[in-house]
């Protein structure tokens, strides 16, 4: 017994000890709490190790707090007392619980209408969009829309990507599709009525402006079925602009085949020469030109009018100008210089023999000769007499006649 005593005596008073578990307790928005009070519990330690047979009784609520004010309807936290009680260890301890009561639904993202939009157009991607969460105002939740992928100044398809994160760091993430297109048809503009020349080729920018909002690239069609080229007239023709997102403007028009080019005349490249008092009627005329052409009608040299100042009974230079015009109203005159000469000398002849008396006496020589001259009269004429005839001797004698007209030709008489 005196041993067992100081057994009794001596022996360390045993450490007992509570190890609390979820003293913070995380409860969802709209959830019932009570499925949730009994969530927290202790554990028994008797110097370090856990009584698995230990008892322990809880008393929710005490010191003047009520598990009655635990709700879900709102984001926040309750601290309730929670009296802990281990009555084989006389162990009583009191321990503040939380309850927090925590929003874990992420906001809601809504398209309101299709992501398609004009090309070159401003656009608030944030007016497309309805946001709402299930507990925090629209305007608490942070909204950011990225949007860098997008170019609005280009066709395509693209995407965007939206944000939406509330209170509560709850964070919905979305991607959308964002389709950038062209709308509006090329436009058409008349610039000047269509004419083209006959055998032409229609070269359409020259009557035309085509303009669009966004191509610059665009596909112009010229519809000619019913245009002959070859044939003067006016025609119908359509004329389509398509831009590269192919909408399409058509316009109608008429185009004039027409013939603007006036016809030629192609006369000697020399200055005829016409001898002074010639007869000429008008067809002697057309012997100065070589031909006539013209790049749509048949003409001929017979269809060459002309005028002319000519004088056939004065030597001068003179022109003749020569017209035409072919059914098109095109018109044409060549003018030719000529020029009226005298290019006959002069004819001279003897009367009768020239048949002289020995020691007769001579007469004047122009009363043995006859002088002639297409043109000029005698008193213009330079007449010149050589003669070695001595009359005093019988003999045979040279008389040499000059005569120069007035246009330097010259006839020598011997």
């Amino acid at each position: 017994m005196f041993f067992l005593f100081l057994s009794v005596l001596f022996s360390p008073t045993p450490q007992v000890t509570f190890e609390f578990h979820h003293t913070v307790v995380e409860m969802p928005l709209g959830a019932n709490p009570y499925d949730y009070v009994d969530l927290p519990y202790a554990k028994v330690f008797v110097d370090g190790v856990e009584d698995t047979d230990a008892r322990v009784i809880y008393e929710r609520g005490v010191e003047r707090t009520f598990l009655s004010v635990l709700h879900t309807k709102e984001v926040k936290s309750f601290f309730i007392k929670y009296r802990v009680h281990a009555p084989e260890n006389d162990l009583t301890e009191t321990i503040t619980i939380r309850f927090h009561v925590y929003d874990d639904i992420a906001p809601t993202i809504t398209l309101l209408q299709p992501l398609i939009f004009e090309v070159d157009t401003h656009i608030h991607f944030l007016e497309m969009f309805q946001f709402k969460d299930n507990y925090d105002d629209v305007d608490d939740v942070f909204v950011y829309i990225f949007d860098a992928n997008v170019n609005i100044n280009q066709v395509g398809i693209y995407t965007l990507t939206v944000h939406a994160k509330d209170q509560s760091n709850n964070e919905t993430i979305q991607q959308f599709l964002v389709e950038i297109k062209d709308f509006i048809a090329p436009s058409i503009d008349l610039i000047k009525d269509i004419q083209i020349e006959v055998y032409g080729q229609l070269n359409i920018f020259d009557f035309i402006k085509v303009n669009d909002n966004h191509d610059q690239n665009l596909i112009v069609n010229v519809m000619t079925d019913e245009v002959d080229f070859n044939t003067l007239g006016t025609y119908n023709l359509r004329i389509c602009v398509s831009d590269q997102s192919l909408n399409t403007t058509c316009m109608d028009s008429n185009i004039e085949v027409n013939d603007t080019t006036a016809p030629e005349i192609q006369v000697v490249n020399y200055t005829p020469v016409i001898e002074v008092h010639t007869i000429f009627d008008q067809y002697d005329f057309y012997q100065f030109i070589v031909g006539v052409h013209d790049n749509y009608d048949a003409l001929t040299i017979q269809d060459v009018d002309f005028l002319t100042d000519i004088r056939f009974d004065i030597i001068g230079q003179y022109y003749i100008t020569y017209f035409i015009s072919d059914t098109s109203f095109n018109h044409t005159e060549v003018r030719l210089k000529v020029k009226v000469k005298d290019t006959i000398a002069p004819v001279v002849r003897l009367k009768e023999p020239l048949i002289l008396d020995v020691f007769s006496s001579l007469k004047p020589w122009l009363l043995y000769v006859i002088i002639l001259d297409n043109h000029d009269d005698e008193s213009r004429l330079d007449i010149r007499f050589e003669s070695d005839v001595d009359t005093s001797t019988l003999g045979t004698y040279t008389l040499e006649v000059r005569v120069k007209d007035i246009s330097k030709n010259e006839a020598n008489y011997l």
